[in-house]
């Protein structure tokens, strides 16, 4: 793809829409506390990179990942602050963490132009939904969470605590944005291939949290989501080779 196709991908009509909207998104999220500064700066960086790489199609996972998953963190925020589990302003580490994954993928496919790539993103978006519903709503709805490497009962909020609940919301998290595909015209292998390798991910996520994460260690919570996502992604383009190519 050469430099004028980089520069129509952001200089149209769809794409100015598109960053309005997002700009609107995120003074809204700021003027309520739900981000900071540095949390909209992360987020336009992500975005803009996405955007120059496929064009809308390719932020559109992005935004979707941010109405939704802000939706779900701040369902009955009140039970979640006496639970202890609240989630604290966003950051842009909160950023970089969920999205980081999607810019790699957005560069690779700059670098290579293949739409391969697309489905890393997708995969990486969706295991990034996954998990932020499961935590997000499993918490609110999980009956009796287990540790995921035994089993064994722990309170809620416990880094790799599961539950079934936690489970269908993942699913729900991943479907969400792997439905995506199915709007955009792609078979429905594609699809599963995505909701399949981003709730596998936040699987992952969860056997990382209680092997390797401390409950309150945010740093380590950040690089672990980041590797999860990329994970994902890789495990979406690898099962897209094997099975539909």
């Amino acid at each position: 793809m050469d430099t004028g196709a980089y520069i129509e991908n952001v200089f149209n009509v769809r794409s100015i829409l598109a960053i309005f909207v997002i700009g609107v998104i995120l003074y809204y999220a700021y003027r309520k506390e739900k981000i900071d500064k540095s949390a909209i700066l992360a987020t336009a960086i992500c975005g803009f990179i996405c955007l120059v790489a496929g064009g809308i199609k390719w932020i559109e996972p992005l935004i979707l990942f941010f109405i939704v998953g802000n939706i779900f963190s701040h369902y009955k925020k009140t039970l979640k602050r006496k639970l202890g589990v609240e989630q604290e302003i966003r950051t842009w580490k909160n950023v970089f963490a969920n999205g980081g994954a999607a810019i790699i993928f957005a560069w690779l496919y700059i670098l290579f132009s293949y739409s391969v790539f697309l489905f890393g993103l997708i995969g990486a978006m969706a295991c990034a939904l996954a998990d932020t519903s499961a935590t997000e709503l499993g918490q609110i709805y999980g009956k009796k969470p287990r540790l995921i490497k035994n089993l064994k009962r722990v309170p809620i909020g416990t880094p790799g605590a599961v539950s079934d609940e936690g489970f269908a919301f993942a699913l729900l998290g991943s479907g969400i944005i792997s439905s995506l595909l199915l709007f955009w015209g792609y078979p429905m292998i594609v699809f599963l291939i995505c909701l399949f390798a981003g709730f596998f991910g936040s699987v992952i996520d969860s056997v990382f949290g209680c092997t390797i994460e401390k409950k309150g260690d945010v740093d380590t919570t950040h690089v672990i989501n980041f590797l999860t996502t990329l994970a994902a992604g890789c495990l979406a383009i690898a099962l897209y080779v094997c099975l539909v190519v």
